[in-house]
């Protein structure tokens, strides 16, 4: 199954090329011009750099929402339609089908309120769990329980979107079922997941000196979170037979 997924990425690298370029030009543009890594993200409409688990008290967490206010509000906008597109794009490449970006992109306009629903369900559930990590931080073994049960959410939820557009189903379809494949997978998913997580932190040692090499380095990560999302949706295709 990597190797199928990987087989998909060489194939579908091309077509895939002008998102991760995009995705790119964004995080360039927030960390030259905010001075932050504010980032188009597949599971939250925000993350990188500070985040708000890390700067709960109510000065911090003001200031963090206004200096990114603008970035908020167009990833708000913005990631249900670009992931939808990215998805269909995928879909077509897992499929064997010749990718057409006019129609990938008419097709994704659909998607939108239910990608941006189901995006919201999953970064609700997420941080209603980091939540608990914080609350619960005075107690090891509580806290250990609520990291493992966090890990375990995220890695099951990576095929929902993928699920989502495969299918053509309604967000909370795609969050039963999308699941469900999660589950039947974890340790594949979670594979990867920690393969990426190491790649990462790895990449996390170099300084960003000057904006190549952040660039360079985020060109990475992009590209390998790409892979993923390729796998996500092998695995919707397998669950089709």
């Amino acid at each position: 199954m990597y190797k199928e997924a990987w087989g998909k990425y060489r194939e579908g690298f091309r077509m895939l090329l002008p998102f991760i370029l995009v995705k790119l030009l964004f995080q360039i543009s927030s960390f030259k011009f905010t001075d932050s890594n504010v980032t188009l993200d597949k599971y939250d409409m925000i993350t990188g750099g500070e985040t708000l688990l890390r700067n709960i008290s109510g000065a911090n967490v003001k200031a963090l929402v206004i200096s990114n206010l603008f970035l908020i509000i167009i990833s708000i906008i913005v990631v249900p339609l670009v992931y939808s597109f990215l998805y269909l794009v995928i879909k077509m490449i897992v499929r064997d089908e010749e990718v057409n970006y006019r129609e990938a992109f008419d097709e994704s306009l659909q998607f939108y309120l239910r990608y941006l629903t189901l995006t919201i369900i999953i970064g609700a559930l997420i941080i209603g769990i980091a939540f608990l990590a914080i609350f619960s931080i005075m107690i090891p073994f509580f806290i250990i329980a609520v990291v493992i049960l966090l890990v375990y959410v995220i890695v099951t939820v990576i095929p929902c979107e993928a699920y989502l557009i495969y299918h053509d189903v309604s967000a909370e379809e795609a969050l039963s079922k999308g699941r469900e494949i999660g589950k039947k997978y974890f340790w594949k998913l979670a594979g990867i997941v920690v393969i990426t997580s190491l790649i990462g932190s790895a990449l996390k040692i170099i300084p960003d000196t000057n904006i190549i090499v952040y660039a360079a380095k985020d060109f990475i990560t992009i590209s390998i979170g790409l892979y993923m999302y390729i796998f996500a949706m092998i695995l919707c295709k397998q669950e089709e037979n």
